[in-house]
């Protein structure tokens, strides 16, 4: 039983579902009985008498083989193959007509058909044999043009990837090099003695020292947490978290700098009475990016608010900002690593463009998600959804 199953079904005929396309009801019978006689294939025929009606059913209907006659409703059916989409439409085309010429035959091919019968020639063989070529054919160039498709993504996919690491390169290069200057420089002065040297002095260069190398360890932080997040090396550990404790204790950190630039940093009232679950580390840098980035992109005299709401089973915070915005379609460059957009509204801003993406890395950690709504010179929301 096996073995005549699997000869049945080594050895069952192909099936094809074939339109014919043709006003003449007697050209459709001869077509059935020719194709009724082929021992290649199994053929279920469908009739459509009009142009009109083709060009209809045709663009709903599915079919492996169409059949059009070269005259049809007083109009050539190559116009119709034509406006269906000749080679580049989901069906393939096969030309009957009663007529020869080399202007017939270029007209029907550049229309985009796979093959061109005369009605007169046509035999069950011939004809069975075209329209298995033409599926045939009809495939593999699906397939050819569905491969050149995904080789054009793939390689567009590479430049870019080629494209973000030159630049990232090229970004690090600069943001590398600007604090060890700056470090080098004032050291350089310390022991060579340059200037008054008066202790003040000393202090003011000590700070400028202890800024960069801030900075630059500040960078490096990025890079080791970006990599560790990518190998999928970076652990979290849940703790229970009051919202208004954490938030206030890095609000505590960059209070003075958005004090400095003239921007209210504001923590609403809604973050008082929520908990969630947490990894305690990971969430201050969730809320420590967001908020230092929310404060660079605003304006003095800006304000940035933190706030939240809660359900029984999740919790949000809101970042809003009255900064300079970006526009909704570059949304989704920042949000990858190294993405940064230019704003007619900012000078260029420091950093590696690591920062939000390392923040959504973290969230989808907890199994939370970012949102980010924006509009040039009209603030940023960003909108964290975290389980409970």
């Amino acid at each position: 039983m096996e073995l005549q199953a699997l000869a049945t079904e080594r050895f069952a005929r192909p099936s094809y579902r074939v339109v014919v396309v043709d006003d003449d009801p007697d050209d459709f019978l001869t077509v059935a009985r020719l194709l009724s006689a082929s021992g290649q294939a199994d053929f279920q025929l469908t009739h459509i008498d009009s142009a009109v009606s083709a060009a209809e059913r045709l663009a709903s209907e599915r079919y492996d083989v169409a059949l059009v006659d070269y005259f049809i409703d007083q109009s050539l059916g190559s116009d119709l193959v034509s406006t269906l989409g000749g080679m580049d439409s989901d069906l393939p085309f096969i030309m009957l007509t009663g007529s020869e010429g080399a202007a017939l035959d270029n007209d029907a091919l550049n229309s985009g058909v796979v093959d061109l019968l005369e009605k007169s020639e046509i035999s069950t063989q011939s004809l069975s044999r075209s329209i298995i070529y033409a599926h045939s054919r009809f495939q593999f160039e699906q397939q050819l043009r569905r491969s050149r498709a995904e080789l054009k993504a793939e390689k567009e996919k590479a430049e870019a990837a080629n494209s973000a690491k030159s630049d990232f390169l090229a970004r690090m290069s600069h943001e590398l090099r600007t604090p060890l200057n700056s470090i080098l420089g004032y050291a350089e002065m310390i022991s060579l003695g340059i200037g008054t040297q008066s202790s003040e002095d000393v202090k003011r260069y000590g700070e400028h020292i202890h800024k960069s190398g801030s900075h630059l360890l500040a960078l490096i932080n990025d890079l080791l947490d970006i990599s560790r997040i990518e190998a999928n090396e970076y652990k979290i550990n849940p703790a229970t978290l009051r919202l208004d404790a954490e938030a206030q204790a890095v609000a505590d950190l960059i209070g003075p700098t958005a004090q400095a630039q003239g921007i209210h940093l504001r923590l609403d009232p809604s973050l008082k009475g929520v908990r969630l679950t947490a990894d305690p580390r990971a969430f201050h840098q969730i809320l420590l990016n967001l908020l230092s980035n929310a404060i660079k992109f605003t304006p003095a005299e800006g304000t940035v608010t933190l706030a939240a709401s809660s359900t029984a089973a999740t919790v949000r915070i809101y970042i809003e900002d009255t900064g300079i915005g970006i526009s909704p379609r570059d949304i989704e460059t920042v949000l990858k690593p190294f993405g940064q957009v230019a704003n007619p509204f900012s000078k260029p801003r420091d950093g590696t463009g690591l920062g939000l993406p390392i923040v959504c890395s973290l969230i989808e950690l907890h199994g939370g998600s970012l949102t980010l709504e924006s509009s040039v010179g009209e603030g940023t929301t960003v909108v964290v959804t975290l389980p409970r």
